[in-house]
């Protein structure tokens, strides 16, 4: 899968959510460092934040980023009490090959981390 094919996903996923009744809010990032002829290219970074309101919508935005990983799609994860980010950044990788190397299981460590169950 292409780098900017697997962005059209992502925020296409962010859509979704939206579309699911979760705020969501995609802003310029300007974070981390310049990457290789493979990586995202900077004008397209961005921090797409989701502000929860249930453990339902953190849920579902983490399904709906461990589908994204099944796709072979990764990007680091945040959040707090409020908001939820995905950093679709220099961390952003489009590899097309399903992602098992853990990205999941740190998904659900930092919403446990966040909500107080960690």
């Amino acid at each position: 899968m292409e780098i900017l094919e697997a962005y059209e996903r992502t925020l296409d996923a962010a859509d979704d959510l939206r579309a699911e009744g979760i705020d969501v809010r995609i802003t310029p990032s300007e974070s981390g460092p310049a990457q290789g002829v493979d990586a995202l290219p900077r004008d397209k970074w961005v921090t797409i934040e989701f502000f929860i309101t249930t453990e339902e919508q953190a849920a579902t935005i983490n399904e709906r980023a461990d589908e994204l990983g099944w796709s072979g799609i990764s990007f680091d994860v945040s959040g707090t009490e409020g908001p939820r980010e995905w950093e679709v950044d220099w961390s952003f990788r489009a590899t097309g090959v399903p992602n098992s190397d853990g990205w999941s299981e740190a998904r659900t460590w930092v919403e446990d981390a966040i909500t107080g169950k960690r």
